[in-house]
């Protein structure tokens, strides 16, 4: 691993002990998701080849990461848009810091994904093993959120570290995403 990425690693594992600190890890089981098309998958059952045939978009998040969190609405909305038969929308969560076991996860991510009301698919990625293939594949160098845009073949049309920027440098995640989306509709 060369320094800079040892360093990305390192900041991101603050960053994950930070939000441990601030929002605490409680042992009591959280309310599961309601079921509105959610869908939560490990890690060992992602493989990415099952949504090829439509426009995917992967967002690597987590739930102590404030950017992440603004990102969630307009992916959200995107789900409700576009037809879940053209477009698949995947959300990768990492974990907090001292929050690795699947099942303290699974309470973490069912419980956030009930809070924002998220219709989309999450994967569990408890050891990293899904973003480290992607940070091989497409380079997000360890930011989150990281979202990765694939065509109906699974080739990369657009990459964004941190939250899509509008031409105007504006955060702007749903009207950046839709407009990657919307032409590579068929």
């Amino acid at each position: 691993m060369s320094p800079a990425a040892g360093f990305r690693w390192s900041l991101l594992s603050l960053l994950l002990l930070a939000e441990t600190a601030l929002l605490g890890c409680s042992n009591e089981p959280a309310a599961q998701p309601a079921s509105v098309g959610l869908s939560i998958i490990k890690a060992s059952d992602f493989d990415l080849a099952d949504y090829q045939g439509r426009v995917t978009v992967l967002n690597i998040w987590g739930t102590w990461c404030p950017p992440c969190r603004d990102e969630v609405p307009a992916l959200i909305k995107l789900r409700d848009e576009l037809p879940a038969e053209q477009v698949a929308i995947v959300g990768i969560a990492i974990p907090a810091w001292g929050v690795s076991t699947e099942s303290k996860m699974l309470r973490n991510v069912a419980a956030f994904a009930e809070l924002y009301g998220i219709n989309y698919d999450l994967v569990l990625d408890p050891e990293f093993d899904v973003a480290r293939e992607l940070d091989r594949r497409w380079r997000m160098g360890g930011g989150v959120p990281a979202t990765f845009v694939l065509d109906q073949d699974g080739d990369l049309v657009s990459r964004y570290i941190g939250l899509p920027l509008n031409t105007r440098r504006r955060p702007d995640p749903y009207g950046v995403l839709s407009g990657d989306i919307r032409p590579l509709l068929r």
